[in-house]
């Protein structure tokens, strides 16, 4: 019988993953900096006096990002993006400051990632609803244009 199968209480991530438990606790900086960079990127694009920041950053976000897809690797995680996701929510449960932190349920992981599951498959679809109505505006929009086109040559024919 395993120590989890005895022990009272949920089974930790670190009882099941050591491994990923310790990704967690190495990578959750390195998430949040991840996310960080991405408005500064956009910000530093759009400000003069940021701009000189611009290519540092950017080669910042590359480098966590192939930090991710090394360690998604090694993990057996096939997209870095899960693996980010995995540390964003696994991080979430474990909100202790450093020293006190313990590892997340193992089944509060797994219904988090559940969740954010059902959350995405409804903003996709959404996102879906939206694209096909924006498609038709744009169509209406072209067929406007067009009109306009035609009566304003018609205009210049008569003018002559």
């Amino acid at each position: 019988m395993s120590a989890a199968a005895r022990r009272p209480g949920p089974v930790t991530l670190a009882e099941i993953d050591p491994d990923l438990d310790q990704t967690v606790e190495e990578m959750r900086w390195k998430v949040s900096r991840y996310h960080q960079l991405g408005p500064m990127i956009i910000e530093a694009t759009n400000d003069p006096q940021l701009y000189r920041t611009l290519a540092a950053r950017i080669d910042e976000r590359g480098d966590l990002f192939e930090t991710f897809r090394s360690r998604a690797e090694k993990l057996g995680i096939k997209s870095p993006y899960a693996l980010i996701r995995l540390v964003e929510v696994a991080a979430a449960l474990t909100k202790a400051p450093r020293g006190h932190r313990k590892s997340p349920a193992a089944n509060a992981v797994l219904a988090n990632l559940k969740d954010g599951i059902g959350y995405a498959e409804r903003a996709a679809s959404d996102a879906r609803v939206e694209f096909i109505i924006a498609q038709r505006e744009a169509k209406k929009a072209a067929a406007k244009l067009a009109a306009l086109g035609e009566a304003l040559q018609y205009v210049e024919a008569s003018l002559g």
